[in-house]
């Protein structure tokens, strides 16, 4: 572990780490966040904006600037915009539709008109083109034309006349390519000469009756996946030699080469795992219900005894023994995983969902808050953590929701090597022992209400016995949540905080409040309801400044309303 560290901080110092960080706001109102490698927000998202092709909470920022949209009123369509670097938004109202396709380029629908290759400068670089993919590292993309396709550039220019009925990118400089006759070859671009192409014909599919799967394109190593006449498996090279004699294993099954190894299945009905090797022999037995692709030399699989879940080193033994119910794949050169002392409460079978494998079971469906753990190669455990959800967004940082609830938001960045970490702008502080580990400027919003799967309980709790020793020093707090909390005895301290703009004291079995209520002059917001509350101090009735006063159910008198309403018009009362 003391060498993951000290790696950590030599990249952090090499400035390899140094990217930005989207963080998605958990509310709807709001956009999001640009967080910078030395923890600081630099600029943040107007409400209901999102970042174009980022469906995850936490991402990395790959170029500037970045393409926003935000979702139009119906009927009317999506509204884009970009994102600068120093925070200012340039709303783009000609387009309608628009897709990153790297190198600074979108492709759009602009004006009406679809196809169009346009330029984050404002230059419209082609129009009427289908383009399928993402340009690739030599800047080139796959873009159809009147019912053929071939090949454009950056600056959308065809370097491969759309002669073709199909062309597909495998990676690694190769295409899968099917002529007007319906021939269909390998083929590897040998060199790219401004606008002229050269190949190489590595393989005659049609002739050799073979087949490729498009959606498994050349693994990092080099290798295809190709089956054969006879259903058989073929591993290709890139010069297109095969690479092993043929192999009678259930191509369905088979995945790309990742690090040397590749998983395939046993027969066309078996649904069994193993492993082969770049000379397509078995290094591991098809005896795996789940088991995914290797990365960082480890494989997550499904111990076939007891159901839980471990790492494989390449030689196909356990790496990191099988003790998980929950786990995902490395990333980074790090993996999340539950801790493993909650294995009692993982039931049920095994489910995939992308590079995570879970047992679903009272861990899933009745647990908001999990106990995570991040694992380097080696198995130790480097950091772990009480969370809703965990994230690797870029090498060494980890992210976490924290939020008990869709109403408490709570994202949190944390960068191993240093311990730094930043809190999104609207973080909500859930857990006591929370506030012992920050700042207190950093406290705006404390909510110690009792969690969602403990609410139907109607429980009600004890304060923290150093709740009023640690709450004065607190000056920054302006929201207090206390639902589901005995804290007549706190009424002190409360009345101490005069910064405060939201209290929330639902279900805290009330029965009178303190006469010295109005001395919360900044107070906007104040919940009562669901308490034994008889009557109300004559002091409510001269905090004009509150904007909300929820009182519902309480055995209150129907006459106390009407006198509410004349010393308080401009505030909303909520009594039923």
């Amino acid at each position: 572990m003391k060498n993951l560290f000290i790696c950590f901080a030599m990249l952090c110092s090499l400035g390899l780490w140094g990217q930005n960080i989207y963080v998605r706001a958990y509310a709807a109102d709001k956009g999001g966040w640009i967080v910078t490698p030395e923890g600081e927000t630099l600029c943040e998202l107007p409400g209901g904006w999102r970042v174009s092709g980022h469906d995850a909470a936490m991402a990395p920022v790959e170029e500037w600037p970045m393409l926003l949209w935000r979702r139009g009123a119906y009927p009317a369509p999506n509204k884009y915009a970009f994102l600068h670097r120093d925070g200012s938004l340039e709303e783009l109202p000609q387009l309608t539709w628009a897709r990153e396709m790297g190198h600074q380029l979108l492709a759009a629908i602009m004006n009406g008109e679809r196809g169009v290759l346009y330029h984050k400068d404002g230059r419209v670089l082609g129009r009427g083109l289908n383009m399928l993919n993402d340009f690739d590292e030599r800047g080139l993309t796959v873009a159809g034309y009147g019912g053929y396709q071939g090949l454009i550039d950056t600056l959308g220019q065809f370097c491969l006349v759309p002669q073709y009925r199909s062309v597909v990118s495998l990676g690694k400089s190769c295409y899968a390519v099917e002529d007007t006759l319906q021939q269909n070859y390998l083929l590897r671009l040998k060199n790219h000469d401004g606008q002229t192409l050269r190949w190489d014909t590595l393989v005659d599919l049609s002739a050799k009756e073979w087949s490729i799967n498009t959606s498994q394109p050349f693994s990092e190593d080099g290798y295809l996946m190709v089956q054969g006449k006879d259903k058989e498996l073929v591993i290709l090279d890139t010069n297109g030699q095969l690479l092993a004699q043929q192999m009678t294993l259930a191509y369905r099954n088979c995945r790309p080469f990742r690090e040397g190894r590749a998983i395939v299945g046993t027969d066309p009905t078996g649904r069994k795992l193993g492993v082969i090797d770049e000379e397509g022999q078995l290094i591991c037995e098809p005896n795996y219900n789940h088991l995914l692709d290797y990365a960082y030399r480890r494989a997550l699989a499904q111990d076939t005894i007891t159901g839980q879940f471990g790492y494989l080193n390449p030689e196909g033994q356990w790496a990191i023994a099988a003790r998980y119910c929950e786990a995902t794949s490395f990333r980074h050169g790090l993996a999340i995983v539950n801790d493993p002392k909650m294995l009692d409460l993982c039931t049920g079978n095994a489910r995939q969902k992308g590079d995570i494998l879970h047992q679903p079971g009272r861990l899933t469906y009745n647990r908001v808050i999990r106990d995570y753990q991040l694992l380097d190669t080696s198995g130790q455990v480097v950091w772990q953590d009480s969370c809703r959800e965990v994230w690797l967004p870029v090498p060494g940082v980890v992210g976490c929701n924290y939020n008990e609830g869709t109403y408490v938001p709570a994202y949190r960045l944390e960068w191993l090597a240093t311990g730094k970490y930043w809190l999104s702008p609207d973080f909500v502080f859930t857990r006591w022992e929370q506030v012992a580990e920050a700042t207190n400027e950093e406290v705006i919003r404390l909510n110690l209400g009792a969690r969602r799967w403990q609410m139907f309980r109607q429980q009600v709790y004890p304060l923290p016995h150093d709740f009023g020793q640690r709450l004065p020093a607190l000056g920054a707090l302006e929201d207090l949540n206390l639902d589901f909390h005995l804290m007549t005895t706190a009424w002190e301290t409360i009345l101490g905080k005069k910064s405060l703009r939201k209290l929330h004291l639902r279900h805290c079995q009330l029965t009178v409040l303190p006469k010295e209520l109005n001395d919360l002059e900044q107070l906007e917001e104040l919940d009562v309801s669901e308490n034994e509350l008889t009557e109300l101090p004559r002091s409510i009735f001269r905090m004009k400044h509150l904007q909300v006063l929820n009182i519902k159910d309480n055995p209150l008198p129907p006459s106390l309303i009407p006198r509410l309403r004349k010393a308080l018009p401009d505030t909303e009362i909520v009594y039923k």
